[in-house]
């Protein structure tokens, strides 16, 4: 039993180690700086520019509503939540409202 209860608080410890890297995608908040193609750049709230991939799995909303791509503009302000790796785009947010 002394054996075995070392070797549990290694196997737990070494599993909440990989749990702290976490899956979660990452969220930016900012304005449409451009939109060309596949490739959208946002300026964020920091005012760094992050440049991601637009892809067919986006999805895009304004307030509660889905709409299209056709939407996203420069000049808007938005909420996007990326891939793990920050590559793609997974969900672009605009305040309710906006028409532009």
């Amino acid at each position: 039993m002394k054996r075995i209860a070392p070797l549990f608080l290694i196997l737990v410890l070494a599993s909440l180690s990989l749990y702290a890297h976490g899956t979660d995608s990452h969220s930016i908040l900012g304005t449409v700086k451009s939109i060309e193609g596949d490739i959208l750049v946002v300026t964020s709230t920091e005012g760094k520019d992050i440049t991601t991939e637009l892809t067919s799995d986006t999805r895009y909303t304004r307030g509660t509503e889905e709409v299209s791509r056709d939407a996203v503009a420069p000049g808007i302000r938005v909420s996007i939540k990326l891939t793990h790796d920050n590559k793609s785009v997974v969900l672009l947010r605009m305040a309710a409202g906006r028409t532009d």
